[in-house]
């Protein structure tokens, strides 16, 4: 249970399972969009369970480390380094969302970066 609630869904996967939705109300006037959608609607849910189950094995790991100083400045701006590892033998692209402390006002913190096999990233 814990590996499902740390699943994070796409918007992606939401318009296309919303667009195979409106396809079943529309395969009641248009009768062979049917097959057409349960096809789709197949080989949306065979990805998306064989992408958890690869994200989820334990060859995948990732480890992460954030360096501050010990006190941080309301008024400036503080320096954060964070480290991260790859060990899987596959290259990961991740969307890095590091949750800091509301009194220095940076809640958009969000890096898009894509982290080499057995590569480490700072």
């Amino acid at each position: 249970m814990r590996r499902l609630r740390n699943t994070f869904l796409s918007n992606r996967f939401f318009i296309l399972l919303a667009s195979f939705t409106a396809g079943m109300m529309l395969s009641f006037g248009i009768p062979v969009l049917l097959p057409i959608v349960c096809i789709g609607l197949g080989v949306l849910a065979f990805a998306a369970t064989a992408e958890f189950i690869i994200l989820n094995t334990p060859s995948i790991a990732l480890s992460a480390s954030r360096k501050s100083t010990k006190l941080l400045s309301l008024g400036s701006n503080n320096k954060m380094q964070l480290t991260l590892f790859n060990h899987s033998p596959i290259p990961l692209y991740l969307k890095l969302i590091d949750e800091q402390p509301e009194q220095l006002q940076n809640r958009d913190f969000l890096i898009r970066l894509m982290i080499k096999s057995k590569e480490k990233q700072t």
